[in-house]
């Protein structure tokens, strides 16, 4: 009879422990953040015409970028874009992370501008199309040092050619998104240290010059993030 009652009561604890996680299970909600302004971000573009290849555009209040099969006269734009993440747990299940970019201006056309993890260290800078003193350029990550392995950024050296999100953005004025979830999320684990990201349009992708606000701009970029805190 004492073992009965033994096992009864065991099982009644087990019973409500089950009920108790399942309920704290049941009421994890998730947080979202917007992570946005000039401290927070880091954004600029790198130009590859000879006359702008060594030029820092940190303190613009545009960020371009083109396709690769630009003419040459005009030549090829990318966007190099970084937010601070660190306010994300490192232990957070995120289950969405958008980056949202308002188009200003750009000549006619629709082309793919494709979303990467940057794996090289940059610096913004703070010029807005004269010689660098310190930001990103083509040529280098830091103005004068630190050159990208090839001008421009190769893929899987300086950033992973994995892509994160493909957009196509046309000649409308509106706001466009990339998920770079699976970026935002390593960044937030630590597994793979935040450089940011590049925009950028690849061969075949079409020639059309998008232009961007930047974080010195009207509507500036920002990143929204879903996460549940898991302790």
């Amino acid at each position: 009879m004492k073992n009965k009652i033994g096992n009864i009561r065991v099982f009644v604890i087990a019973l409500f422990a089950i009920i108790f996680i399942s309920l704290l299970a049941f009421n994890v909600s998730a947080d979202t953040v917007v992570i946005n302004g000039t401290t927070n971000t880091q954004d600029t573009y790198i130009h590859n015409t000879t006359l702008n290849q060594n030029k820092n555009y940190g303190g613009d209040t545009d960020i371009v970028v083109t396709g690769s099969d630009i003419s040459s006269s005009q030549g090829i734009r990318k966007i190099l874009i970084r937010f601070d993440v660190s306010s994300i747990p490192a232990n957070a299940d995120i289950s969405s992370a958008v980056l949202t970019l308002k188009k200003n201006s750009g000549g006619l056309g629709t082309s793919t501008v494709e979303a990467h993890q940057v794996l090289a260290y940059w610096i913004e800078g703070t010029q807005t199309g004269s010689a660098c003193t310190t930001g990103a350029t083509w040529n280098n990550a830091t103005c004068t040092a630190n050159p990208w392995s090839i001008p421009g950024l190769a893929s899987g050296v300086d950033y992973n050619s994995r892509v994160d999100d493909s957009v196509s953005v046309s000649n409308s004025l509106v706001s466009y998104n990339w998920s770079i979830l699976t970026s935002v999320q390593e960044w937030a684990n630590g597994t793979t240290p935040n450089n940011g990201t590049i925009l950028l349009g690849p061969s075949g992708s079409g020639s059309p010059i998008h232009t961007f606000d930047s974080s010195e701009g009207t509507t500036i970029p920002y990143l929204t993030i879903t996460y549940i805190f898991n302790p």
